[in-house]
């Protein structure tokens, strides 16, 4: 019974496949290494006709996807090309932004994945011993070795599968033992190679993926004859074209790259094969489930050339062996990642839109167009040049009726604006801003540096452990396959040694891990994060070994030979005073050591500190100099205290810790006292302690008042103090006389203000009679001011009433007068009618 294991897919219902082979099962036949050639013909067609039928639904399922890939890509405008909509010659250019994110992508993950001295370490698993630790050292020199020397095709595979995968999204690597070249291969599979089943979310749980494989036919009948494929008879003219047998992006891409299959040619034609990894019930299996095995088919003529076990001969869990790996650029919504296309797709098709506005409208801005009369000829049919005038034939009106230009404006501010603003957010959200590391303050804080680093590259950081797990994956395949197919013991050579790899090496007690860093994704990232831990260790040196962190500095500038440009680790050998001296001018490491005779070293050094000859006239050498030698004193000055300290207590100590400043986590290898014998010379040295104190104080209070007597400075100064004393009594006696004199001085001036108050007192009385005064002067004037109002008053209204007597008169005179003659008119009347 042979059944297919898959789930069914949307397009085509796949159910369990059962195929009778015969009635009996085939006996005394022992299973080839190609199952296929122990199984009948028809029941191969069965098994084929099934799988294609699921692949060609596979297919199909994913066609959408194919479509977006598709569109994206031309959007990437890597193609030259003439644009005739909205009008011939328009812009055609497109918007650099997504072929700019894939570029820079590529750059940074191809120098992280492929450093120059290879892309693979090695990790002990479980207990570390000596012969594990040369088996580790081994496995990562060889498999660097294979990756950079033997497969000649892995940079040239790597560096394509990462220019293509921000673009799509998923990429895929086949590692697998070539037996023509006799090694490992590590192939770029390109998606559009490579189809899965429509719910698979990973390769480890997909119940069927194909490997679409072109193979000419000279290769595929080598193949046949050397017993990798079934020996059937395949017609040339069963070969498809190259045109026919591509899906829909590899048309796309060689479109762009302007390439064209040659259909005239037969022999370029190749076959199909699909070679497909999927879960069988095999007839006389054994088994009552399904297994793996890797189905090989040629599509034209839906035959099958091989079926092969995909598990161990010892796994009684069946568990497929994996030969490919899914690089993800962002993870999607199912099995394929999300690429540049589908992140960038639009805001990309946005951006070349209004670039080609603005260019279209510069263009009609400088060279305008517009409209001119039917019977109007202008000399020439090419646009009137800078600076040109043309002849206009046979024409007497006005030509600028005859000439309307269209009414172009400049390119728009707010769509430059606009595009400027889509420009930056694509770069953020590709996350190819740059790091400005330069504008990072070098003092800030190591957390904030940190914080500012991780919101740089986050983004980023988060691709390439993705990337980084991928890789690892990729490793631990090529390990598998070394320990199938390398002999017990394989030599190899490289670059001025011979060395050699075992096969045991491979046993999995070496776990292989990609070189790069999952949490580092660029060299300004590994650089700023060695200098911060430079920081770090200079701002607490004595917790800090400040060579390591220097080494790590170094290492992440792929700097080689690193041991050469630093100093060599070498302890500092006892020496006599002067020679210290030397040596401290040129900046090297000095020890003092407890059998030293600690007073002439010291009285040396301070010789040489005071020396004018010999002390460097740039302020900062000597500043240098001085503290290492007042630092090299005290370790003298330190010594000279635990002998005084032996010596009055009369006990005898280990010998004193070698302490290395210029290594501070060196152990010093002192002799550790016993615990009561520690406490009994503890007690004996503070009887003692105490005493050498006073007595050195003393002693230094002693020598300061004898230097100060015998010293002419000091006798001096005495002598300088005594004048300033006899100077400051002569001030103080002229002072009192001023004093004195400042005191009669204020009587006389109080004198003085009491008669000027009196005189004050005086004129203040006078001034306020002459004011009284005239207070008076001015009520008697307001009173006959008064009378004089009241005077004007009366005549004013004696006036107004005699104008009112007046009026009224007038007015009784023209009233009579007007009777008058109204009755003289009515007589004249009269008479008339009479």
């Amino acid at each position: 019974m042979v059944r297919q294991i898959n789930e069914p897919v949307s397009q085509v219902a796949v159910e369990e496949v059962e195929v009778v082979i015969g009635e009996e099962p085939i006996e005394e036949n022992q299973p080839s290494e190609n199952l296929a050639e122990d199984i009948d013909d028809e029941e191969l067609k069965e098994i084929a006709s099934d799988l294609v039928s699921a692949y060609d639904a596979d297919i199909q399922s994913r066609g959408d996807w194919e479509d977006t890939i598709k569109k994206g890509m031309d959007l990437l405008g890597l193609k030259l090309e003439e644009v005739q909509n909205p009008f011939p010659g328009a812009c055609s250019a497109h918007h650099p932004l997504m072929i700019e994110a894939a570029v820079q992508f590529h750059a940074q993950a191809l120098k992280e994945l492929f450093p120059s001295n290879g892309p693979v370490k090695t990790q002990i698993v479980g207990e570390m011993t000596k012969e594990i630790e040369s088996q580790a050292e081994r496995v990562k020199d060889f498999m660097n070795y294979q990756v950079t020397e033997q497969m000649e095709e892995y940079f040239d595979d790597l560096d394509q599968m990462l220019f293509y995968l921000p673009i799509v999204g998923s990429c895929f690597k086949k590692v697998y033992y070539d037996s023509e070249l006799e090694r490992p291969v590590s192939k770029f599979i390109p998606i559009t190679d490579f189809v899965v089943s429509t719910n698979t979310t990973d390769l480890r749980t997909s119940g069927r993926y194909t490997h679409v494989i072109r193979m000419e036919a000279n290769e595929l009948k080598k193949r046949q004859v050397n017993g990798f494929y079934r020996d059937i008879e395949l017609m040339e003219e069963d070969r498809s074209n190259e045109s026919t047998s591509m899906t829909g992006i590899n048309e796309k891409i060689q479109d762009i790259e302007g390439v064209k299959p040659n259909t005239t040619y037969k022999k370029d034609a190749r076959f199909t094969l699909l070679e497909m990894h999927v879960d069988l019930d095999l007839p006389d299996s054994g088994k009552e489930f399904a297994c793996p095995y890797i189905v090989t088919i040629c599509k034209e003529t839906n035959d099958i050339l091989a079926i092969r076990q995909n598990f161990k001969d010892d796994d009684d869990k069946f568990k497929r062996l994996q030969y490919f790996v899914h690089y993800k650029f962002l993870p999607g919504f199912n099995f394929y990642g999300l690429g540049y296309v589908h992140l960038l797709g639009n805001l990309q098709k946005t951006a070349t839109t209004i670039l080609r506005s603005l260019v279209d409208a510069g263009q009609f801005s400088n060279l305008p167009g517009g409209f001119k009369a039917r019977g109007m000829r202008v000399e020439g049919d090419q646009p009137v040049g800078f600076g040109e005038f043309r002849d206009v034939e046979g024409y007497g009106d006005d030509i600028r009726k005859s000439i309307v230009p269209l009414p172009f404006k400049e390119p728009s501010q707010v769509l430059t604006g606009l595009l400027g603003a889509l420009t930056d957010e694509g770069r953020r959200l590709a996350a190819i801003t740059d790091l400005q590391t330069g504008d990072m303050n070098s003092q800030a804080p190591v957390g904030t540096t940190i914080a500012l680093l991780e919101q740089g590259i986050k983004v980023m950081s988060s691709i390439h452990k993705r990337l980084h797990k991928a890789q690892r994956e990729e490793f631990k395949i090529l390990a598998r396959t070394n320990y199938d197919f390398l002999p017990s013991n394989y030599p190899y050579a490289v670059e001025g040694v011979g060395r050699e790899i075992f096969k045991e090496d491979f046993d999995g007690r070496i776990d292989v891990l990609p070189v790069s860093d999952p949490n580092i994704f660029s060299t300004a990232q590994r650089v700023l994060l060695a200098q911060t831990q430079i920081q770090a260790a200079a701002q607490a040196p004595q917790i800090h070994d400040l060579r390591e962190a220097y080494r790590r500095l170094y290492k992440a500038l792929d700097v080689d030979n690193v041991d050469d440009m630093l100093i060599p680790e070498m302890g500092s050998k006892p020496m006599d005073p002067a020679t210290e001296n030397y040596t401290m001018m040129y900046q090297k490491p000095v020890k003092a050591y407890s059998w030293q005779d600690h007073d002439s070293h010291v009285a040396v050094h301070e010789a040489f500190m005071s020396d004018p000859a010999v002390i460097p006239q740039d302020p900062r050498l000597q500043q240098a100099l001085a503290g290492t030698l007042q630092a090299h004193i005290q370790e003298h000055q330190a010594h000279k205290y635990r002998l005084a300290i032996m010596a009055n207590a009369g006990i005898e100590l280990p010998s004193a810790p070698e302490y290395d400043r210029f290594n501070p986590g060196k152990d010093n290898e002192y002799e550790s006292m016993d615990r009561d014998i520690e406490n009994a010379v503890s007690q004996a040295q503070a009887q003692v302690a105490g005493q050498i104190a006073q007595a050195n104080q003393q002693q230094a209070q002693q020598q300061q008042a004898q230097q100060q007597q015998q010293d002419p400075r000091f006798q001096l100064a005495q002598q300088d103090l005594q004048l300033r004393a006899q100077e400051n009594q002569r001030k103080a006696e002229e002072g009192a006389a001023r004093t004195q004199l400042k005191g009669k001085e204020v009587e006389l001036k109080e004198e003085q203000a009491a008669s000027k108050a009196q005189i004050d007192s005086a004129k203040l009385a006078l001034d306020r009679d002459k004011a009284m005064a005239d207070m008076e002067i001015d009520r008697e004037k307001l009173r006959s001011n008064e009378q004089r109002d009241m005077a004007r008053s009366q005549y004013q209204q004696q006036m107004v009433e005699s104008k009112a007597d007046i009026e009224r008169a007038r007015t009784i005179i023209e009233r009579e007068q007007r009777e008058k003659d109204r009755k003289a008119t009515q007589q004249k009347d009269t008479t008339k009618e009479s």
